[in-house]
């Protein structure tokens, strides 16, 4: 995979830990890892001087600066949420939007606080894209509160594969009606059940909440390893731990228990046999230490006792 050296923490990392961007200039993504994006804006959020930030980024990225939109991407994702945010606008309807006017659009309507009304055309396509996502049956209020709630299922549990993701969203639907029968002051009893066993179903529940500081797969800490520059070193033989000394009594039994079947040496001379009458009818050279050698590095001569002693303990 393509390394790439971050101008901010100076760490080599893959093309993975970069935001992908349009612009030729930065070669296809920026230049400073997603890490180093994210505690800038960390910082930024702790000294009140968030947007201003963000602000720069997106200029940097050629990308709409829109503070509503970020806002609302910013609750959802924390402070990783520019990943999201620049990838949303780098593509249809939004590639061909002018950061420059949107930012004096910002500016000019900031004290009106109308920041919104500056931007109908986006406002627009992010309603049809929500629609195609949850339906057309829904109001701008129940597609905010379906798509929040979906935010938070992506940040918090291990969503994997399409049948896990169309739980989720299901899920979030009948949390929506549990919702409008509780403003209705309406019984949803049958709706909180169907809604206890669709989360048990999907293993969308508080016990599997996933923690950012752990790690949920094997995969996940091979590319933390990668990304520290970790070198593995091989298996040395020594025996240090108990799944060592375990793993050294399996096989020790293993071979006894082939070594010593009945019949087992038999074959092994009468494969020793054959192989010398082959070498003598072609004219070939057959080297019957080699061989035995052979058999006794893999384990197939006999085990002395001696050698052969479990750990018990």
């Amino acid at each position: 995979m393509a390394m790439k050296k971050c101008q901010r923490c100076g760490e080599e990392k893959n093309t993975a830990a970069y935001i992908a961007v349009n612009s030729i200039v930065h070669g296809g993504s920026l230049p400073i890892c997603r890490q180093c994006l994210a505690n800038q804006i960390s910082r930024a959020y702790k000294e009140e001087n968030s947007w201003n930030v963000v602000d720069k980024i997106c200029q940097w990225a050629d990308v709409p600066f829109i503070p509503e939109y970020w806002e609302k991407m910013y609750a959802g994702h924390g402070q990783d949420a520019i990943g999201a945010y620049i990838s949303t606008f780098r593509g249809q309807p939004y590639e061909s939007l002018d950061w420059k006017m949107y930012n004096d659009a910002y500016l000019i309507l900031q004290d009106e606080q109308r920041v919104e009304d500056a931007l109908p055309q986006v406002r627009a396509a992010q309603r049809k894209k929500l629609e195609q996502k949850w339906g057309r049956n829904y109001d701008d209020e129940e597609l905010e509160y379906l798509e929040n709630l979906h935010q938070g299922l992506l940040s918090s549990q291990n969503i994997v594969g399409a049948l896990n993701e169309d739980q989720a969203l299901k899920l979030c639907k009948i949390s929506l009606i549990i919702e409008q029968k509780i403003r209705a002051d309406e019984d949803f009893d049958k709706t909180l059940k169907a809604y206890d066993q669709l989360s048990k179903l999907a293993n969308l529940t508080p016990k599997v909440v996933k923690d950012a500081h752990e790690f949920n797969s094997w995969g996940e800490v091979m590319a933390y390893l990668e990304k520290k520059g970790f070198v593995c070193t091989y298996y040395d033989g020594a025996v240090r731990d108990e799944a060592d000394f375990t793993a050294k009594d399996i096989k020790y039994w293993l071979q006894s228990l082939y070594v010593n079947e009945t019949g087992i040496a038999e074959e092994i001379e009468q494969r020793i046999a054959n192989l010398k009458l082959a070498a003598e009818l072609t004219h070939s050279k057959f080297d019957e230490k080699e061989f035995r050698d052979y058999l006794q590095n893999e384990g197939l001569s006999k085990i002395d006792d001696d050698e052969f002693e479990p750990e018990l303990g």
